[in-house]
C-alpha cells in the first residue's frame, strides 16, 4: 500500500467498516477482461479475523457462469465519502473508508446454510428483521459464501 499512513490494520475499525458499507463490488475473471458487479451482502465473522461474505442472486447468468469456471475473486466495498475543501489553500481532497481483497467463493446448496446466509444478508440492512423465506423463493435463489483470504483497509478522514 502506497499510503502507508492511511492503512487499518486494528480489526475493530475494519469490522466497523464492513459494518457500514452498503454494497460490495464482486470482480471475477472473463476471457480478456475482469467482470464487475455491485451486490448487496451481509457477513459473519469468526474468530478475530476470518470474514466469510454472503451474496444472492439469480440461479442462472453470467456471476454463476463465471464463478462455475474460476471461484477466486477480488472484491471492493467503500463507504464515508465526503468531498473535502480547503478554501484557505485552495485544495481538495476526499474523505473515504474502503476495503480491498481477495477470496474464494462457494455457492451453497444446503437449504439451512442458504437460509442462515440470506437472514445476514437481510441483517446488515436492518438488524432487527427476521424474515421466513418461502421454500419456493429459496429454490429460486443462487446463494454464495465468499470465504476471504486477504484483505486490506484504507481510511481517509478529515
Amino acid at each position: 500500500m502506497r499510503r502507508k499512513d492511511r492503512e487499518v490494520t486494528e480489526v475493530a475499525t475494519i469490522k466497523q467498516i464492513v459494518a457500514q458499507c452498503l454494497v460490495l463490488r464482486l470482480a471475477m475473471t472473463q476471457a480478456d477482461y475482469p467482470y464487475i458487479v455491485p451486490v448487496n451482502f451481509g457477513y459473519e465473522w469468526s474468530g478475530e479475523n476470518d470474514l466469510t461474505l454472503f451474496i444472492h442472486g439469480a440461479k442462472t447468468g453470467l456471476k454463476l457462469a463465471l464463478l462455475a469456471k474460476n471461484n477466486k475473486i477480488g472484491f471492493e466495498m467503500d463507504c464515508g465519502q465526503q468531498l473535502l475543501i480547503d478554501e484557505k489553500r485552495q485544495s481538495y481532497s476526499y474523505a473515504y473508508q474502503s476495503i480491498i481483497g481477495t477470496g474464494e467463493a462457494l455457492i451453497l446448496t444446503d437449504e439451512k446454510k442458504k437460509r442462515a446466509a440470506l437472514q445476514k444478508i437481510i441483517t446488515h440492512y436492518d438488524p432487527k428483521k427476521e424474515v421466513v423465506i418461502p421454500t419456493k423463493a429459496l429454490n429460486a435463489t443462487a446463494v454464495i459464501a465468499i470465504k476471504v483470504n486477504s484483505m486490506t483497509a484504507k481510511v481517509h478522514t478529515p
